[in-house]
């Protein structure tokens, strides 16, 4: 045998060259079998399409390399107890080959970017031959050395049990050696890239036992054809001279932005369907995924035009993906801020009793208490919450009952953040704490459950990510497998197992003793049976094993299996028992369908006295209920909730007769008249990010020592210090208060997250304790001068009723 081959070019060119080849292949028998190996699925779709257009396909088969050599190599790599292996299955011993011999990779063994990097690698190297990898252990650089090494311990953990694609490549190889290859007929590589090279020892080996045929493209450029010339010295062919590089005649079109290309593109698509061209023959095709590739998928979908591609949406941008992900970040860096309402603004989060957490406020109060890091959530969130719930106590003494109301509400809203973070706390447990893949599955099952809602909640999820909760779930149950399985062994029962040998009207035991084992008797058959059985026993972590009492069917009662007892030694009548579907259904820990959950609904209400014809699930749907009642609202006369009319209130302007205003108000409505009516009329204050600030605002500041200045002085006029005459400067006693009080109102704005970095604030701590004496010296020459003795710490000036 030999291996052949044929250059064509891209395009048309390629599928009609393909045609040929396979015409050439068949010869006279038009049900000759040919194998078409074919880069990728979508070549396959449209090579089988091409080819069907043109004559038919009959007995051709198009796979991808994978997948010809899983069907050629699978049977004895599963026969020899190797599973193929998962992106998590080499990720975990990628990590744990870390952990136990990190090498150059100590200092950042743990981080995560060193374990992608190392998984890369390891899937690189993969796809080399032993020798070249050998050499690269030894010539490379010393990290290289290092990832040869990592990637060496990494296949020896999994060669055991797992198969990847090259083992798979490798297997199928030593199969065809064995005749394996015979049934796949003429083998064509349609359009190959490249191959590695386990993939070029199949092709190499197969050539050897069958046609081969290589349909390879070339451009007639040295630059675009050099993988074209690798690949066909990696074959052993001659690639022929290409014709020269000619140009390829288009159509340009310049547009102003890439919305605007794709809004085009889809009109282009729209007016070939009108002209008659199938789209299963249109090719849109983009550079680079961002942002085509949802801009692309965006048009298509509103044009209502049907697509085959990449999703422009991936799973995590869903809602179940990206919360989940969002989910086990949040405690990367210790519970900081921005990752908690990252998470919390992702998606419409719920909290533990199945209501809708207040995102927005709860950001403003951790905003407003100066919350960022981990350790500051309870004792920030406590000390706005007692001095909002003061500042309430104080307007309400003044007869400002709105201003007293707000000001509780926020401290609700506080103390009801601080037990959230305490939850989500608990449930993210140590950061460093490690845990079986099956607890971590179980885990994220039960807090997306938490967190967007049970089923009744995700049935009101659009179909699109409902379908990409599921696939989540999936992903986490096939994740729940990687280190532990539940085994469930149904129909434990005599008659039923050990089944009775098929009795074998031609051959008798006897005559299968004749074949030297080759042929099993019956005794054989009962053994493989037993072996079986303990086989699943002794396959998980936890086993079930489900014994029939009787079959409904044959109207007959079952007793345990004999084997039961023997092999496990339990005793069937100590099991636990349900007695019928009701009973099942009324004590499940969680039902197992939807047709499930309904029944014990509806098995409760009746059990509680209730008609059954009440229950919401047969009275009504709640959609349509919640529905009517917006309606029937915006009916009537007066507002309701689902109204917004504020039209007929007055809004304030600061010029109005009797307003007083500050200067600070004033530069702000002349500024910006939309912050004003936000800020001031509105009261929706301006957010602040206290966590990120590097030192005290000045604002902040003034407010400190205005504080500090206004209790100092009631002081000295409540005579709790004595009040110095004009001439007598204050005293060290004085300062010392002064001091003391300053202390205090600095404590307080550490603990309101006013004060910035700690260094920072050990200095401008400083800078206020010179400036409080600094004041008291100023005001000594004050007093001296003018003659002045404290009458009041605050006088107020520019309102209604102020004295000055």
């Amino acid at each position: 045998m030999a291996l052949h081959l044929t250059t064509t070019t891209d395009g048309r060119a390629a599928l009609d060259d393909l045609r040929r080849v396979v015409v050439g292949a068949k010869g006279s028998d038009p049900l000759a079998p040919v194998t078409v190996v074919v880069p990728t699925n979508a070549a396959g779709v449209l090579a089988r399409r091409a080819l069907g257009r043109a004559g038919g396909i009959a007995a051709v088969q198009f796979l991808t390399a994978y997948r010809l050599a899983e069907l050629l190599g699978g049977p004895a790599l599963a026969a020899a107890g190797r599973r193929p292996v998962s992106t998590p299955v080499v990720s975990a011993a990628v990590q744990r080959v870390l952990v136990e011999s990190p090498g150059r990779f100590a200092p950042v063994h743990e981080h995560e970017t060193t374990v992608a990097a190392a998984l890369r690698g390891y899937r690189e190297l993969r796809g080399l031959d032993p020798g070249v990898l050998r050499g690269l252990g030894i010539h490379g650089t010393p990290l290289a050395a290092e990832l040869v090494r990592v990637h060496d311990q990494v296949r020896r953990r999994l060669v055991t049990d797992w198969y990847d694609e090259a083992d798979l490549l490798d297997a199928a190889g030593t199969a065809i050696e064995h005749g394996a290859g015979s049934a796949l007929g003429t083998v064509v590589l349609h359009l190959p890239i490249r191959l590695s090279a386990p993939a070029g020892r199949l092709v190499r080996r197969l050539a050897a036992t069958t046609p081969v045929h290589v349909v390879l493209a070339t451009s007639g450029d040295p630059v675009a054809d050099r993988a074209a010339a690798r690949l066909a010295g990696e074959l052993g062919v001659t690639l022929p001279p290409a014709a020269p590089f000619a140009t390829v005649p288009v159509e340009l079109v310049s547009m102003s932005d890439a919305d605007e290309e794709v809004r085009d593109a889809v009109r282009q698509v729209t007016d070939a369907a009108r002209r008659g061209i199938p789209l299963e023959r249109v090719a849109l095709l983009w550079t680079t995924a961002v942002p085509y590739q949802r801009l692309v998928g965006e048009q298509l979908a509103a044009a209502g035009i049907a697509w085959n591609g990449p999703s422009p949406i991936g799973l995590a941008e869903h809602l179940a993906g990206r919360t989940l992900l969002a989910l086990l970040a949040v405690d990367r860096f210790g519970l900081r801020r921005r990752d908690l309402f990252g998470l919390l603004g992702n998606a419409p989060i719920r909290d533990r009793s199945g209501r809708p957490v207040p995102a927005a406020a709860w950001e403003r109060i951790a905003r407003t208490a100066a919350v960022g890091r981990d350790d500051e959530w309870a004792p920030r969130l406590a000390e706005f919450a007692a001095r909002q719930r003061a500042a309430s106590a104080d307007r309400s003494a003044a007869g400002d009952e709105a201003a007293a109301a707000r000001m509780e509400r926020d401290a609700g809203l506080a103390d009801q953040l601080g037990a959230y973070v305490a939850w989500l706390r608990r449930e993210l447990g140590s950061p460093t704490a490690r845990r079986p893949w099956r607890d971590w599955a179980a885990w994220c099952h039960r807090l997306l459950g938490v967190l967007l809602g049970e089923d009744a909640v995700r049935v009101r999820l659009p179909a699109v990510e409902r379908s990409a909760f599921e696939r989540v779930e999936s992903a986490l149950d096939r994740l729940a497998g990687l280190d532990t399985e539940l085994t469930i062994v149904v129909g434990l029962a005599e008659g039923t197992f050990p089944a009775p040998p098929p009795v074998d009207p031609l051959l008798t035991d006897s005559d299968r003793r004749l074949a030297g084992g080759g042929l099993p008797v019956a005794d054989d058959l009962l053994a493989e049976q037993r072996r079986a059985l303990l086989a699943a026993l002794r396959s998980g972590s936890l086993v079930v094993a489900c014994v029939p009492r009787g079959d409904l069917r044959r109207s007959c009662v079952r007793t345990p299996s004999r084997w039961l007892t023997e092999l496990t030694g339990a005793d069937p009548a100590a099991g636990r028992t349900v007695h019928s579907f009701a009973a099942g259904v009324g004590t499940a820990t969680f039902p197992a369908t939807a047709g499930e959950h309904r029944l014990r609904a509806l098995l409760g209400h009746t059990r509680a006295g209730a008609a059954i014809d009440t229950h919401p699930l047969v009275a009504a749907d709640a959609t349509v209920r919640r529905n009517l009642a917006l309606v029937r609202a915006r009916e009537q006369p007066a507002l309701t909730a689902y109204d917004g009319d504020l039209s007929g209130l007055p809004i304030p302007s600061p010029f109005d007769a009797g307003t007083t205003v500050s200067p600070t108000r004033l530069e702000a409505w002349v500024g910006c008249p939309h912050r004003y009516l936000m800020q001031y009329v509105l009261r929706i204050p301006e957010p602040d990010d206290r966590d990120q600030q590097l030192r005290i605002s000045a604002l902040d500041r003034g407010n400190l020592l205005h504080a500090t200045l206004d209790r100092f002085l009631r002081a000295v006029l409540d005579a709790e210090l004595p009040c110095p005459a004009p001439s007598e400067p204050w005293s060290r006693a004085h300062a010392t208060h002064a001091l003391a009080i300053l202390d205090d109102e600095c404590a307080r704005a550490e603990r309101a997250g006013l004060t910035g970095r700690s260094l920072l604030w050990e200095r401008d701590r400083q800078l206020l304790r010179l400036e409080l004496c600094q004041w008291l010296l100023h005001d000594d020459r004050e007093r001296a001068e003018r003659g002045l003795t404290p009458v009041e710490s605050e006088q107020t000036f520019g309102r209604p009723g102020g004295s000055w």
